[in-house]
C-alpha cells in the first residue's frame, strides 16, 4: 500500500470502530431482558464502597418486562412501563416516585440467567459510593 493511502484507510477504520462501539440510543428493547424475573437479592446503598447484597425479603417478588414496554409485578408495584434508554440504562415509569420514574443501570448475564438493576438518581447522575441494586433470576 502506498504511503499516502494509509491515512484514509486508518481514518475509515477509526470511524467504523467508533460506530460499532457507541451506545445504542434507539430505545430498542433487547430480547435478553424480556420476560418474567424473580427478585433474588437486594444491595443496600453504601458509604465508602460497594453495598452489601442480601437475600430478598419477602421471597417470591417478581417483575415482567414485556416487549410492548409494559412492566408488571410485585417488585415495583407502582411501575407501569419502561424504556431502554441506551445499552446500559433502563427508565421505569413509576407514579409513586417524586420524579415519576426510576432510573437503573442494567446488566444481563445470559449464562447465569441473571439481570442486575443498579439504582441511579432521578437526575440522571451517578452515585459515588453506590445507590443499591436488585438482582433477578429466571
Amino acid at each position: 500500500m502506498k504511503k499516502n493511502a494509509v491515512l484514509p484507510v486508518l481514518l475509515i477504520l477509526l470511524i467504523l470502530a467508533g460506530i460499532a462501539c457507541r451506545r445504542s440510543a434507539d430505545g430498542s428493547i433487547p430480547n435478553t431482558i424480556l420476560g418474567r424475573w424473580v427478585l433474588t437479592d437486594q444491595q443496600a446503598a453504601s458509604i465508602g464502597g460497594p453495598g452489601v447484597w442480601s437475600v430478598a425479603s419477602p421471597s417470591g417478588q417478581w417483575m415482567e418486562l414485556q416487549s410492548s414496554g409494559q412492566v408488571s409485578g410485585t417488585v415495583f408495584p407502582g411501575a407501569t412501563g419502561y424504556q431502554v434508554l441506551d445499552s446500559v440504562t433502563v427508565k421505569l415509569t413509576d407514579a409513586t416516585q417524586t420524579a415519576g420514574f426510576r432510573l437503573f443501570n442494567y446488566r444481563v448475564d445470559t449464562v447465569a440467567r441473571v439481570l442486575l438493576f443498579y439504582i441511579r438518581p432521578g437526575n440522571g447522575g451517578y452515585c459515588i459510593e453506590g445507590c443499591g441494586g436488585y438482582k433477578f433470576g429466571r
